[in-house]
């Protein structure tokens, strides 16, 4: 993720249900939970400078090493997080760390671990 990308994410503050909704089923699960329209979250996250998919991307690179450390199988994770597949995770999870999903498991400094672009 981009440092400015970066910095707005972390100004977003969305619950717990609110992540989950929006990773699992988009916006419109989102707005579903917010009850407002698909268009009224894409304008409020305008107002904030991001969009919805700065913020799913985030949520991703936040929640995928916890995820991965704590042993839960590849598909279940993918599922969580909204990837249509393990190979869509696994080219993520490559994209973003520079590591495979194994290495990454398996990595004992994950505070360590940057953002790396080809």
């Amino acid at each position: 993720m981009l440092p400015a990308a970066q910095a707005v994410f972390e100004t977003v503050a969305l619950s717990e249900d609110e992540a989950r909704c929006l990773l699992e089923g988009g916006v419109a699960s989102l707005a579903a939970l917010q009850r407002v329209s698909r268009r009224t979250v894409h304008r409020r996250l305008a107002l904030l400078g991001t969009s919805p998919r700065v913020l799913i991307t985030g949520l991703r690179r936040e929640r995928t090493p916890r995820l991965l450390k704590e042993g839960i199988p590849l598909a279940e994770i993918a599922a969580r997080l909204g990837f249509a597949s393990t190979q869509t995770l696994a080219r993520f999870v490559r994209r973003e760390f520079g590591v495979t999903a194994t290495e990454l498991r398996k990595d004992r400094a994950l505070p360590s671990i940057t953002h790396r672009r080809p």
